[in-house]
């Protein structure tokens, strides 16, 4: 595979680009008997990974081959909502174990996570839901978190 140096620069531990390979594996896999060549984007943890797959100089003799061997890595975008505050000058909190943030602008709370809060059991073991003053923003992934945060940082700057 060409490119792996490109997932190293974003940052991925090597359990993440791992994880990449299986992705892009399957991926092949699946497309092989049909498309001699395409071009792919998938989204893993706050990254976004383009490849392609080409094995059409190989011809129908490629099952000795392992698919990771006609895949080239073509960009890796990083989309990292923490920098992106750090940069704005907004102080914020991280949950832990759950990629969930919170900050304040323009007097407003948020929250914005890839699931919505879950309630709290209080000394009495009563459950509760949070408040609702808060902004709660929910996400499909970390990269749609990303773009949320920059849209509201944007919102206040213009």
């Amino acid at each position: 595979m060409l490119g792996k140096e490109l997932l190293k620069n974003a940052g991925m531990s090597a359990y993440e680009r791992k994880c990449v390979y299986e992705d892009i594996k399957e991926i092949a896999w699946e497309k092989q008997d049909d498309h001699y060549y395409f071009v792919e984007t998938i989204i893993s943890t706050n990254h976004e990974i383009t490849f392609s797959y080409d094995h059409e100089s190989v011809g129908d003799d490629y099952c000795d081959y392992d698919a990771l061997d006609f895949v080239e890595i073509l960009g890796v975008v990083k989309y990292d909502y923490e920098k992106l505050l750090k940069d704005a000058g907004i102080d914020y909190q991280t949950s832990n174990g759950s990629p969930s943030i919170y900050f304040e602008l323009d007097g407003k709370t948020y929250r914005i996570s890839n699931h919505k809060r879950p309630a709290y059991q209080d000394e009495s073991e009563n459950w509760h839901e949070w408040n609702d003053e808060d902004i709660e923003i929910i996400c499909e992934n970390e990269i749609e978190m990303y773009h949320e945060i920059r849209a509201i940082i944007e919102e206040q700057i213009y």
